[in-house]
């Protein structure tokens, strides 16, 4: 990281972490590509570790705030996404972590819901599991939660800083279900 300028006078420093990929979508008895499953922590989970580790370092003097755009998905596992949603609950676990060791820093893990994304059409066009089944009646029924509003709804999370440092927040909390 950079900080940029000498003289800042900043209040708070935040960091959102949105990088995330599905990694293989398959049954975990099926998985044998160890790239492929490797690749996935490593963008999901220990580009996390690491990226957050240089932010409470850099800006240790200051209140800071780390969020993590996480899903609902670590909640329960999905079937065909073991890797994605195994690391999800990884990077909550860190979080819960981080706002234990650094009481200056608070820690917000956030699931924006189920959005139109490029993540969302590779799942419609994987293997058939519950879980597509699912997200396949959400977008059919266009109950899917528009990104601008879940954008307002995390910022709104922030401001009112109500929330205990390590939580999880679903944007579900303000919504009610999508189905």
């Amino acid at each position: 990281f950079s900080v940029f300028g000498e003289n800042n006078d900043w209040e708070r420093v935040t960091l959102i972490n949105s990088a995330a990929v599905l990694g293989p979508i398959q049954n975990v008895k099926d998985m044998t590509d160890y790239d492929a499953v490797r690749k996935a922590v490593d963008i999901n989970f220990t580009s996390r570790f690491i990226i957050d580790g240089i932010f409470s370092r850099t800006f240790s003097e200051r209140n800071m705030t780390i969020v993590d755009v996480s899903s609902g998905a670590y909640k329960s596992g999905g079937e065909t996404w073991g890797v994605y949603c195994s690391t999800k609950a990884a990077g909550v676990v860190l979080h819960q972590s981080i706002s234990k060791e650094q009481p200056k820093c608070r820690v917000l893990n956030y699931s924006p819901g189920i959005m139109r994304t490029e993540m969302q059409e590779t799942i419609a066009k994987s293997v058939d599991s519950p879980s597509k089944q699912f997200l396949h009646q959400v977008l059919s029924q266009k109950k899917e939660v528009p990104i601008e509003e879940s954008v307002a709804t995390l910022l709104k999370v922030l401001k009112d800083d109500e929330y205990e440092s390590g939580a999880f927040v679903d944007i579900y909390e303000f919504r009610g279900p999508p189905l």
